[in-house]
């Protein structure tokens, strides 16, 4: 009897475990100058980031925004652009982070970019580390986001 309520208890907590840690929410990073705020919605095995960036200086101030939806089922996807430009994507679970991998093609100018996606242990801090390999080389970024 004992031996099988401890291999439920594992069963249960390995499947606990294996569940996809939720990305979900409303997250802001910034200060005055620069600042960025991502949506993001996880259902039914996709992730959509919506994602919108300001920053101003003394002479200039733009920003972007934009939407992408993901499907984390580590399969590559492509797309295509009218003006010939290539992409290819894929999103996958890694432990308790989110890896989406991009290769885009534009002429001869080609880009591979890692992102990797990781919420902290208590819920609050949502960091993205990037890395973005071209012909200049390579380049490292980190960005955390706070849940609003």
């Amino acid at each position: 009897m004992m031996i099988r309520t401890l291999v439920v208890a594992g069963i249960v907590s390995c499947a606990a475990w294996a569940q996809d840690p939720s990305l979900t929410g409303n997250w802001t990073r910034g200060d005055r100058t620069d600042t960025a705020t991502c949506k993001i919605e996880q259902q039914d095995g996709n992730v959509t980031f919506h994602i919108e960036k300001h920053f101003s200086n003394s002479r200039l101030s733009g920003g972007m925004s934009d939407t992408e939806t993901y499907a984390t089922d580590g399969v590559e996807r492509e797309r295509k652009a009218g003006n010939g430009s290539e992409n290819w994507f894929t999103a996958y679970w890694q432990a308790h982070s989110l890896v989406i991998t991009r290769l885009s093609k534009d002429g001869y100018h080609v880009v591979a970019t890692r992102e990797t996606w990781t919420v902290s242990d208590d819920g609050l801090t949502l960091t993205k580390t990037t890395r973005r390999v071209d012909m200049d080389g390579v380049t490292e970024s980190t960005e955390q986001f706070e849940r609003h």
